[in-house]
């Protein structure tokens, strides 16, 4: 590997209803399972890149929602 921490060339949709399933392994390590069956995805984090996942999906919710209260028209 040329120094890259991560190089993945795909990409995964999970809906609303999606199975996710986790598993702790030891103090610094999980894995989380997306899906059932014979589809599946699995993540598998260090605690501290777990940290900054959940970081990163905190303020990508928060812009989320502060544009869909820009969309929504205010109740009468």
């Amino acid at each position: 590997m040329s120094g890259e921490q991560l190089r993945i060339g795909s990409w995964v949709l999970v809906h609303e209803d999606c199975p996710m399933y986790h598993m702790v392994n030891g103090s610094d390590e999980v894995e989380f399972t997306f899906g059932a069956g014979s589809s599946v995805f699995d993540f598998l984090f260090s605690a501290k890149s777990l940290r900054r996942f959940v970081w990163a999906g905190q303020k990508a919710l928060q812009e989320m929602d502060e544009m869909r209260n820009r969309e929504e028209p205010p109740p009468r």
